[in-house]
């Protein structure tokens, strides 16, 4: 996910260089480029808090049996 994110982001900045504003239709496709990116990332924050909390819960048992 995180390399698909990446890469949407570098084309978003080429694509932002040579995006012709006076076209609807070419700035339409830009903005769902920019929105799938937005899902895309807070899709992953959302993984990364997951994770994080999983870790955090195994680091309290962890404590709680003295390990």
């Amino acid at each position: 996910m995180a390399a698909e994110l990446e890469t949407l982001a570098r084309q978003i900045d080429l694509e932002r260089l040579a995006l012709d504003h006076t076209s609807n239709p070419a700035v339409a496709r830009f903005n769902e480029k920019i929105d799938r990116h937005n899902a895309l990332l807070e899709d992953l924050r959302a993984q990364e808090r997951l994770v994080n909390q999983m870790v955090d819960d195994f680091n309290s048992k962890l404590r709680r049996y003295g390990r």
